[in-house]
């Protein structure tokens, strides 16, 4: 049960999104994944356009600041 904003490692393909920061926010506890982008101070959320063969995702801070911009190919 996270309350965080992260977009961990692909692993075997698959992209790997947490987006639980509606909430109060908790602390990251490393489980041994690694991750692109990793937050737990500032709430946020995430927005994505998925297509048949693109994914393009950014997550943003509760101020409307955009932390994280990532664009996969399929």
């Amino acid at each position: 049960h996270e309350h965080t904003r992260q977009w961990l490692a692909p692993v075997c393909g698959m992209e790997l999104v947490i987006l639980g920061s509606g909430s109060k926010n908790t602390h990251l506890v490393d489980r041994g994944q690694a991750t692109l982008f990793q937050e737990d101070r500032e709430r946020g959320f995430g927005w994505f356009e998925i297509t048949a063969h693109h994914i393009h995702g950014e997550l943003v801070d509760e101020h409307g600041q955009v932390d994280f911009v990532r664009d996969v190919e399929r």
